[in-house]
Order: structure tokens, then C-alpha cells, then sequence
């Protein structure tokens, strides 16, 4: 009997434990979170961007300082810099305003939600789009496309055991269900998981 135990360990041992690297070996990214949400001492929550997943444009404006004098003295004319300079100034303050407004949805998502946050899914409360832009008194599509694709990380919270989940997993669609569908999948598996050979669940 020994020995035997001795052969399949060694066969164990052998075997490849990553097979499927055989057949692609495109490395997976991991999702890198949009926003952070951290506990504070008061027992509120601090919610912060991911400067990381910001997209940036830097102004270089002393080369436009050099290039358009150049061209001033060359042509004499209107600058075509400063249309390029001015567009750039537009992006700038596009993708703060678009920052902006991830931080301000996400901070209502998160005071809304503090009971998921502390306690874990079950305390995950029935909140629409509808709900959450009216809160911060914005339009419910922009409220949809700032959520969409974008990920939150809480630090020493109950929610959930993995460290980065979906922003959309905080919201639902129907505006009249009475619970979180997420919050009675949690319920039903913690009833599946419960269940014994005993005690089984049976539909009355």
C-alpha cells in the first residue's frame, strides 16, 4: 500500500499542472479597477479614482510657443497652432468632466449601498440608473455610460471575497423589483450550499 501511494504521487507529480497552455499562450490582463473605495475611521466610505486607468493628454506649451512665433514671423497669418492648441484644451477638460462625473456617480453608488459594502451582498439594496442620476441631478444615459465597463475595488469591506467587481453589480434594470436579483442568487446558494442528505430542500 505504500507503495502504491508512493507511485501515484510520483505520477502526480509528472503530470503538467497548466495543460491548457498547450494549445495559447495569450497572457490574461487582470481587470485593473476604475474607482477605490476605502472604510474610514468615522465608518464612512472615501471613494477615489484609479489615476492609473485615466486617460491623459499633456500640452507641450512652450513648443507651441516656439512653433507659433516661428510661423507668425514666416506667414504673418492666422496660427493653425492655435486651433490645434485649442481642441487640445477641449480634451483636457473633457476627460476632467468625464472624471469628474465617475467620481460623483460612484460616491452615490456607494452611500446608497453601504449596507452591501459593510455587511455583504445579502444587505445589497434594490438601485436603478433612474435612482442614482436623479440623486446627483444628472441624465440617467450618462449615468449608464460612465458605469459601463468600469470596475470598483473595495478595501476592508464585507461585500465580497473577490477585491474588484463590476460597478453595474451595485445596479439593477427592473426599477419595481422588491430585492437585489444578486442578493437572492446569494440567498439561494447559501440554502444549496446548507442543504444535506438529512435536511434537503424540497419544493412544497
Amino acid at each position: 500500500m505504500p507503495q502504491e501511494l508512493a507511485e501515484m504521487i510520483a505520477e502526480i507529480r509528472r503530470l503538467n499542472p497548466k495543460p491548457g497552455l498547450k494549445f495559447g499562450t495569450v497572457q490574461i490582463q487582470p481587470v485593473l479597477p476604475d474607482v477605490y473605495v476605502r472604510a474610514a475611521r468615522d465608518g464612512s466610505w472615501t471613494v477615489e479614482l484609479n489615476n492609473d486607468t485615466l486617460p491623459r493628454v499633456l500640452v507641450n506649451r512652450s513648443y507651441y510657443a516656439v512653433v507659433s512665433r516661428h510661423d507668425r514671423i514666416a506667414e504673418g497669418s492666422r496660427l493653425p497652432e492655435l486651433e490645434c492648441l485649442q481642441n487640445a484644451n477641449w480634451l483636457v477638460k473633457s476627460l476632467d468632466q468625464r472624471a469628474r462625473t465617475i467620481l460623483r456617480v460612484a460616491e452615490e453608488i456607494v452611500r446608497q449601498q453601504d449596507g452591501f459594502l459593510s455587511h455583504g451582498v445579502e444587505y445589497l439594496k434594490p438601485l436603478n440608473l433612474k435612482t442614482v442620476a436623479d440623486a446627483i441631478s444628472m441624465h440617467e444615459s450618462t449615468v449608464s455610460r460612465v458605469t459601463s465597463n468600469k470596475y470598483m475595488s473595495p478595501r476592508r469591506a464585507a461585500c465580497l471575497s473577490s477585491s474588484t467587481f463590476y460597478l453595474r453589480h451595485c445596479l439593477r434594470r427592473r426599477p419595481r423589483e422588491a430585492h437585489s436579483s444578486e442578493a437572492v442568487r446569494h440567498r439561494i446558494r447559501q440554502m444549496i450550499e446548507a442543504e444535506t442528505a438529512q435536511r434537503r430542500l424540497v419544493r412544497r
